[in-house]
């Protein structure tokens, strides 16, 4: 099984200068564009997650925000993206941070891969590797 998980992260744009151009790791250029808050954030991100903390993704989410973008102008029958929204939110499927660290087990990794400005807000993008490895 393939698993890949793609967070993408974004700050608001007047609290990071522009300039960045895209990279295909962390680089120091990508990373100089960046305020030091956010570079904080995505290493204590990465930290907290490969330690199995759920928190450190869900005290940092807001979900609604999140499931208002993700469905924004999609082209599907009435009631699907409520639908969507609905079982996201369901309890009974956990956290979304308590997801992610399911999908570890206990020998997968949670590993950021690049930064970059997008309309002048940071992003960082990161790969979920499930046990026994994935290919992306």
């Amino acid at each position: 099984m393939i698993a890949l998980l793609l967070v993408v992260l974004a700050a608001p744009p007047s609290s990071v200068p522009t300039g960045s151009t895209p990279s295909t790791q962390p680089a120091e250029n990508a990373r100089s564009a960046v305020a030091p808050a956010y570079l904080q954030f995505v290493a204590e991100l990465e930290r907290g997650i490969n330690a199995r903390e759920a928190s450190a993704l869900d005290a940092h989410l807001d979900l609604e925000k999140l499931l208002e973008r993700t469905t924004r102008g999609i082209s599907a029958p009435a009631g699907f993206a409520e639908g969507f929204k609905n079982g996201v939110r369901s309890a009974k499927n956990g956290s979304l941070g308590q997801r992610v660290v399911a999908g570890l087990g206990e020998d997968g990794s949670f590993q950021l891969l690049r930064l970059r400005m997008e309309e002048g807000a940071p992003r960082a993008l990161f790969r979920l590797l499930p046990p026994g490895g994935g290919v992306n």
